[in-house]
Formats: structure tokens, sequence, C-alpha cells
């Protein structure tokens, strides 16, 4: 939302088809939603005093971790986007990077959202195998719309190269030292 929101604002081209928002809500990230379903409650659960009944169903942390998270997704997406946009001149190229650089963000989340409080760095990978092959499948997913022509057609991406999926992974993982900046912090 965000990212559509400040492009329009901005007076950009279209970051994301609606075709391409879809895809990304309801495959990449609805099959990578599963996995985290499955995820094993946290081992000290038990022991941290009730919530207050006045909170809601959110907390004020975790509100601000869902700010944090999309501001970071956004603005990561918009300079990978704007970057593209200038050195290609290519609105296909652009928003297949800025689409391809979301599903990164989400599949760099999914991870720190297993744990409300203990970094991703001290969560076993291996508590929660679904969660990785579910995430794996979303990316494979998307590798298939970006390389197989029928798909590809649809969403209307084009391949992209291994320097360019250099840049998308690194800046989509900058969400992983926000998130557990955030954690440090509370």
């Amino acid at each position: 939302v965000m990212v559509v929101l400040v492009a329009l604002l901005l007076g950009w081209p279209l970051v994301l088809l609606p075709t391409q928002i879809l895809w990304l809500n309801l495959v990449t990230e609805g099959v990578q939603n599963l996995g985290l379903a499955l995820e094993p409650g946290e081992p000290d659960t038990l022991h941290r005093p009730p919530r207050p009944a006045a909170e809601g169903i959110m907390s004020r942390v975790l509100w601000e971790r869902t700010l944090l998270a999309g501001v970071v997704a956004a603005a990561g997406t918009l300079a990978v986007f704007h970057w593209e946009l200038m050195a290609t001149g290519s609105e296909t190229t652009a928003r297949t990077m800025a689409l391809t650089t979301l599903v990164l963000f989400e599949a760099f989340q999914v991870a720190n959202a297993r744990s409300e409080t203990r970094s991703l760095f001290r969560t076993s990978p291996w508590s929660n195998p679904p969660l990785f092959g579910l995430t794996g499948l979303a990316l494979l997913l998307h590798v298939l719309a970006l390389y197989v022509d029928p798909l590809q057609a649809m969403l209307r991406l084009e391949p992209l190269t291994l320097e360019a999926w250099g840049r998308m992974v690194l800046v989509a993982s900058l969400i992983l030292a926000a998130m557990e900046l955030h954690k440090l912090a509370h």
C-alpha cells in the first residue's frame, strides 16, 4: 500500500500492476503464510504476564514493528524501482524489479515474524520445516513467473540478470537488520 501511495504522490508511473499485486498477496505471500501458521509456540509464553485487556489484538510493539517493516519494504522497493527506471528507461524492467524485491522482502520478513521477542538468529530453522519449504515454494513460483513464458506474459514480467538479483537481495535483506534492531530495543 505504501509503495503505491508514495509512487502516486510522487507522480511516478505505476510501480505494480493490479495482477502483480494479486500475485504478491495471494500467491507468494499466501503460500508463506500457511507455513507461518504452523509455527510452534514460543517456549516462554506461559511465563509471560498476560497482556492488558484494553490492549487489543496487536500490542504497541507489534504496531511499531508492522509500520517499520512497511516503511523499510516500501523505501527499498521504491528505491529499486526508481533506480531501475532511471537506468533502463523501461517500466517493465522497473516493475519486475519492484515486484521481485517485495517478494524477497516477504521471504526475509516471514523469518523475522516467527518470534515477537527472540532474534531470528536464535530461532532454530528446523523448528518449522513447513515454513521454509513453503517459502522456498513461493520463491520458486516467482522465479517461474519470471522465466516461464505464459506466467511472464500474464504478469507482464521479464527475466532478470544475476546482478539484478544480487541488488534486490541486498536491499531486501535490510529488513533483517531493521527488525533485529527493533527486537533489541524492546
